[in-house]
């Protein structure tokens, strides 16, 4: 009787891993390629996709780490799909605010070397990367062309591009200059400009060091607008030393790791939603960034490996806070994969992905015998309620994770041959 029981439950199992694999051959979207750079793309293929959007205003694409370097190339076609084919005019990156605003007036003047003026702002990790290049292309082709361009900007409160070693320091100074007369004096900005190599470069500051930020910082927020400091540039370096002030006040603290990557999330939505409402009110944005910061309702999510199992119970997300505002003009999309290899570009050894857990989404989209695809978490039609049931799935950092996915992203794309993201040949000049 116990093996009769057992068979049954066996095959029941086999049946409904069965129905879902059928509906995943039905429902999955096959992406015909990955080149965003393929000459007179119809983007056919994206049509699903890009219903999914919808009228979304902002679309989130994630990452499941730093080193994905087919997920890098599957972003870039969606982003030129958004751009041409949905009116999206900015990319937002992961990446410094301050860095990538100065990384985007350099391509603006036609930079002779793209790939450092995009540097200028946006994270080695992806600027040296061999499957980004194309989008840097993509981008300083935009930057040259007629609009609508395809902006750059940053969100990051973090200091992450070349700009803040080599232009904050001179565009501080001029802005001390064009304050009311003495707020700031000479010796102080000296003192200010000097401390702020040392901060660039991940130092502590002393507390006087730190006190003469707070002073700058209050100066900003006390000054009326002028004709040499109008009102919409105030307004962007109050915004700037806000993520100063943080980023020096958190390396003189002794918070946690978790309560420092909190601060970090929280002042990168403050940083988006800013962007969003003052430098583009009516304009699209497509953003960038690892899907551990791109998630909602981190709670929820169900670690395995983890002790305790609710591992980001105390997480607060950069997706999370923008989604309590924005809610449904959010677009999100996870990236997972079932094999291969990711490795950092500054890692010299790449990491083998380990065979999907039987039953996992990976797993059944292996079974449905898809390479490429995407699949849209908002309306599952007919047969897929199963996707709003706990599943197992490996989106943050290739972990596997037990949760109801559909209320962390809205969608997902799959690849099942991941390729590391690798190191561009150097010149012997750079």
């Amino acid at each position: 009787m116990k093996q009769l029981f057992l068979l049954l439950m066996c095959c029941c199992c086999v049946a409904h891993a069965d129905d879902r694999v059928a509906w995943l051959k039905k429902n999955a979207s096959p992406m015909a390629h990955l080149d965003i750079g393929k000459k007179n793309d119809r983007f056919a293929d994206l049509k699903p996709f890009g219903e999914a959007v919808g009228n979304a205003r902002v679309v989130f694409l994630g990452e499941q780490t730093h080193g994905d370097g087919t997920t890098f190339e599957a972003k870039a076609r969606l982003i030129r799909y958004l751009h041409e084919e949905k009116g999206f005019t900015v990319l937002a990156f992961e990446s410094g605010m301050y860095d990538c605003q100065v990384a985007w007036e350099k391509l603006r003047s036609k930079a002779d070397n793209p790939r450092e003026a995009v540097e200028l702002g946006v994270f080695k990790i992806w600027t040296l990367s061999q499957s980004v290049q194309p989008l840097i292309q993509y981008l300083d082709k935009s930057a040259r062309g007629m609009p609508p361009y395809l902006e750059l900007c940053g969100f990051d409160c973090q200091f992450t591009g070349t700009a803040s070693s080599t232009e904050l320091g001179g565009e501080i100074i001029s802005m001390i200059g064009a304050l009311q007369k003495d707020t700031i004096k000479l010796r102080e900005a000296d003192a200010i400009v000097s401390a702020l190599g040392k901060a660039v470069d991940g130092e502590k500051l002393d507390e006087e060091q730190r006190e003469s930020f707070k002073k700058l910082q209050k100066a900003l927020i006390d000054a009326s607008p002028t004709k040499t400091t109008p009102a919409e540039k105030l307004a962007w370096w109050r915004q700037v030393m806000e993520n100063i002030v943080g980023e020096i006040e958190e390396k003189a603290g002794s918070k946690e790791l978790a309560d420092k990557l909190n601060r970090r999330d929280q002042q990168m939505a403050k940083n988006f939603l800013w962007l969003l409402e003052h430098r583009y009110p009516k304009q699209k944005v497509i953003v960038w960034a690892a899907s551990y910061h791109t998630m909602r309702n981190p709670k929820e999510i169900d670690d395995p490996n983890s002790k305790p199992r609710q591992a980001y119970a105390n997480t607060i997300t950069f997706g999370h806070e923008v989604c309590k505002v924005l809610k449904d003009e959010v677009y999100s999309v996870a990236f997972t994969a079932a094999e291969g290899e990711w490795k950092l570009v500054q890692f010299p050894k790449a990491n083998k992905l380990k065979a999907p857990e039987k039953g996992s989404l990976e797993d059944l989209f292996v079974q449905a015998g898809c390479d490429n695809a995407f699949l849209d978490f908002r309306k599952l039609g007919e047969g897929g309620a199963w996707l709003n049931e706990k599943l197992t799935m490996r989106p943050l950092g290739y972990g596997n994770m037990i949760s109801k996915w559909p209320t962390h992203f809205d969608g997902v794309v799959f690849t099942k041959t991941m390729k590391p993201s690798v190191m561009i040949e150097m010149k012997e000049d750079e």
